[in-house]
């Protein structure tokens, strides 16, 4: 299996390396989706987190070329984009 920067990229049709510039070289991928993702935790292993855009999100074949969905739970409807990352990283590296 590639890595997961090399799946996620080709499902959003993005440059050869790109994904790698913006997010790192992970074996797995999540989707930080607003809902039905399982509950964010620190990862087992190197993950590649993808973040969308703050109203449309990620884009169906993305998500579905990740490994994982992931949802911050929160009283609100949904954090912005950058916040969920900043919520996201901090999660990652409490382990």
């Amino acid at each position: 299996m590639s890595p997961a920067p090399d799946r996620i990229a080709a499902a959003a049709g993005l440059p050869d390396g790109l994904l790698h510039v913006l997010v790192g070289r992970g074996d797995i991928g999540a989707a930080l989706v607003a809902h039905g993702g399982e509950p964010l935790s620190p990862p087992a292993g190197d993950v590649t987190l993808v973040v969308g855009a703050e109203r449309e999100g990620l884009p169906a074949k993305v998500v579905a070329a990740c490994d994982e969905r992931a949802t911050i739970p929160v009283a609100a409807e949904s954090l912005h984009a950058a916040m969920a990352a900043t919520v996201a990283l901090y999660e990652c590296n409490r382990r």
